[in-house]
């Protein structure tokens, strides 16, 4: 079973959260912030590599982390509807 890495929600106030999920199907990180849209994400085989991911993620700086964003997914696209687990 794979393990849905880091994910990238936006807030329409383009605040920026990043969370793991242990379990496909599991979104729901955002629920508690309102968070309406999944604009990026990472698929890791392991829990222990995603969680290392998260982590150096975390650690960037704003703009690095809209350039992640942006070079999959320019236009900031919900990507939830077209995500297969």
């Amino acid at each position: 079973m794979a393990d849905m890495g880091p994910g990238r929600l936006v807030k329409p106030d383009t605040t920026l959260f990043l969370c793991s999920q242990n379990a496909p199907g599991q979104i729901g990180c955002g629920s508690e912030y309102g968070i309406d849209r999944l604009v990026w994400f990472e698929v890791h085989d392991l829990a222990e590599t995603a969680l290392r991911r998260e982590k150096q993620i975390k650690e960037w700086k704003r703009d690095w982390k809209i350039n992640l964003i942006e070079h999959e997914n320019r236009h900031w696209i919900d990507l939830f509807p077209r995500l297969t687990i």
